[in-house]
């Protein structure tokens, strides 16, 4: 799921779209703004099983920039991933970096202009 919506908002809205099951829990990654806290936080939310990744924008801006493939790879195998505070251009590139990296289709719903890049 991709919105702009702050941490607590989206993650209510993942619960409510049932993204998010009963005995799922959440790992947040929010606010890291350095290559090394970044990778040390994707490799341990690997290690996780059962376990929903909600990232933020600042940490997500780095993840695209310098460990895009990590992130790509962890994420893709998560049973869901929650990106908060993304800006238009990041839904985009997000949306077309796991069509590139899975070879699969991808499905984008937006109510908005912002969501025009990601549709």
């Amino acid at each position: 799921m991709l919105t702009g919506d702050k941490i607590e908002t989206a993650i209510c809205i993942s619960i409510s779209a049932g993204l998010k099951g009963q005995y799922q829990n959440l790992y947040v990654i929010r606010d890291v703004d350095n290559n090394t806290d970044l990778e040390e936080k994707l490799n341990q939310f690997r290690e996780l099983n059962n376990t929903i990744l909600i990232i933020d924008g600042i940490s997500l801006k780095l993840a695209l920039e310098n460990n895009k493939a990590l992130f790509l790879e962890i994420s893709t195998k998560a049973p869901a991933v929650v990106c908060c505070r993304v800006s238009p251009t990041q839904k985009a590139q997000i949306t077309e970096s796991i069509k590139i990296f899975t070879n699969k289709k991808t499905l984008a719903v937006g109510d908005g202009g912002n969501d025009v890049g990601m549709i």
